[in-house]
């Protein structure tokens, strides 16, 4: 299902309603790394994992980039990220990493609770 799918991101003034709207139930949300909206009005989708990350979102983080390299994913992760896919994988195959990141998430929160009870 796709209903409940929204895709953000036209304008800089998305982001924040980007945010808000994730923080109001989304199990998931995908972020470009690099919206350039151009002049100064360029967003880090790397700020905006660490945005939802300092507000108490606990669902799936991924990021989508065109970078790749050791470095760049060891920020994504440092962010609050919880997986990355390159801007040039099979959509098929984000998909299927994308499935297995979300179960995998469910696996741990359900852990988390169960160690905690």
């Amino acid at each position: 299902q796709t209903e409940d799918v929204r895709v953000f991101g036209q304008t800089v003034r998305e982001v924040d309603l980007f945010v808000s709207e994730v923080l109001a139930g989304a199990h998931i949300a995908i972020l470009d790394q690099h919206l350039a909206y151009g002049g100064d009005n360029n967003v880090l989708g790397t700020d905006i994992a660490r945005r939802l990350v300092a507000q108490g979102y606990s669902g799936l983080i991924c990021i989508r980039s065109a970078n790749m390299a050791t470095e760049d994913q060891e920020q994504y992760a440092e962010a609050g990220a919880h997986c990355w896919f390159g801007k040039d994988m099979i959509m098929k195959d984000m998909v299927k990493a994308l499935k297995a990141a979300y179960l995998d998430s469910i696996v741990r929160d359900t852990s988390s609770v169960d160690s905690i009870v």
